[in-house]
This record gives structure tokens, C-alpha cells and sequence, in this order.
């Protein structure tokens, strides 16, 4: 969870939990992660702290944000390196696909 003595900002500690729990498919691809308000209260942080922890996880392919609905874990979309050669294997083993 959050531990607000420590001097990771909150923002950071909300993506990285969540993070951890979307990867390990605590809620299933298209779960509702939970509506802003929600993550705000689970966490005991305020709206902007949580605003800024899902933009992060949407700029990384992880979640959709539907507004008025919640936020939605993504379909995995493989994403490719252009400026690295590497094989699909490797591209997938980076995903944790």
C-alpha cells in the first residue's frame, strides 16, 4: 500500500501497486480497476495523486480510462522497439507476454 514516510512520491507508490496487480492478473483483462473516486479512497490519497498514477499507466498501454466508467485494464498490444533489432520472442519476453 501507500506509506507516506517514506520519500517516494504518492503518485509513484499508486502505479507501482497497481502495476504489480495488473500484471499479476488480479483483474483479468477488461477488469475495472475502480473508478477514480475509489482508488482515491482505497489508497488515502486525494483525486490528483490518483490522476496522475492512471495517466502514467495509460502513457504505458496497461489501462483504459473511460470517463464516467472507471479505469479498465488494456488488452496487451505488442509494441515493438524500432530503434533495437529483436526477435518476437524477445519482444515478448520484454511484454511479460
Amino acid at each position: 500500500m501507500v506509506d507516506k514516510n517514506v520519500v517516494t512520491p504518492l503518485h509513484v507508490q499508486v502505479t507501482n501497486e497497481l502495476r504489480k496487480e495488473i500484471l499479476a492478473k488480479n483483474y483479468g483483462e477488461n477488469g475495472c480497476i475502480g473508478t477514480h473516486t475509489q482508488l482515491a479512497e482505497r489508497f488515502g490519497v486525494s483525486l490528483r495523486t490518483i490522476r496522475t498514477a492512471v495517466q502514467q499507466l495509460s502513457d504505458e498501454g496497461l489501462v483504459d480510462i473511460r470517463q464516467g466508467k472507471g479505469t479498465f485494464v488494456s488488452h496487451h498490444k505488442l509494441q515493438r522497439n524500432m530503434k533495437k533489432l529483436q526477435s518476437f520472442t524477445e519482444m515478448c519476453e520484454q511484454m511479460g507476454v
